[in-house]
């Protein structure tokens, strides 16, 4: 098994920008952003109706959280893009697209850009926004431990118009029952890997995890803070917040508190 990851690795270092049938594959997650407009990732609805409650101040808390809220007030403040759901959603998103283009570049790897065109082809597309926009509590402690096999397996963004909706748990299920072991171990073990794995990786804490070997290739955010193109779109006090909100990601959520959706209170009362 080392051998193999070792020679996809190699392979991998030479693979920037490829074709996959009659579709472009582009391992620059920064055009996909510039080019699509995903500026209103952090505007768009979280696809369910909520009540958003008023937080009460935490002890110590990091100022970089406190941006939203206007000065001296206790309430809310201004809803921009510091905003907790704001950046919760940015990170998020901006972590599985670059999951999308590393996965379909070890995919590529694997079969040495043999996979194949049209329905069959080996190779996973945009996902429906809905787990990305979703800004509740109790919704992403719980994506936290979803693996990237649940989470990709999701159907597909309505925009992908010539696949099925199933494509790409399609697709995982047939990798992970490979016939040749060796490519059936590597996918088992890549697509196990939690939403919480690769944000620690992301942000390169717990840096002896055995994982991390499945990992190898994924941008890290200290690889985002050196690209020209990310630097230009955003500024270094928005690069710095969004920094500090994914090192804190998984504890901001166990300090929340969980929020219900307005058909759960409609139904209560």
């Amino acid at each position: 098994m080392n051998d193999f990851l070792n020679n996809s690795f190699e392979e991998e270092n030479d693979m920037l920008s490829y074709n996959f049938g009659d579709e472009p594959f582009n391992l620059n997650i920064f055009d996909f952003y510039n080019n699509n407009n995903h500026n209103d990732i952090n505007e768009r609805p979280t696809g369910e109706t909520i009540f958003i409650i008023e937080r009460k101040p935490i002890p110590n808390e990091p100022q970089f959280l406190q941006r939203g809220r206007r000065r001296g007030s206790t309430g809310e403040g201004l809803h921009n893009k510091y905003s907790f759901d704001n950046l919760l959603r940015k990170s998020k998103g901006l972590i599985i697209k670059l999951l999308l283009n590393f996965l379909n570049s070890k995919i590529a790897c694997v079969y040495r850009r043999q996979i194949g065109h049209g329905k069959f082809i080996k190779k996973l597309f945009l996902l429906k926004h809905d787990q990305i926009s979703n800004a509740n509590i109790d919704f992403n402690r719980a994506f936290l431990e979803k693996t990237l096999g649940e989470i990709f397996s999701a159907d597909l963004s309505s925009r992908i118009v010539n696949y099925k909706k199933e494509h790409n748990k399609i697709l995982i299920e047939y990798l992970k029952n490979e016939e040749d072991e060796e490519r059936k171990e590597f996918f088992n073990n890549l697509f196990s890997l939690t939403f919480l794995d690769c944000i620690n990786y992301f942000r390169g804490t717990n840096v002896n995890n055995d994982k991390y070997v499945y990992m190898e290739g994924l941008k890290k955010f200290s690889d985002l803070e050196e690209d020209a193109q990310f630097r230009k779109k955003n500024s270094k006090e928005y690069i710095d917040c969004l920094k500090n909100f994914i090192n804190e990601y998984e504890n901001e959520l166990r300090d929340r508190n969980g929020r219900r959706s307005r058909r759960n209170t409609i139904e209560e009362n």
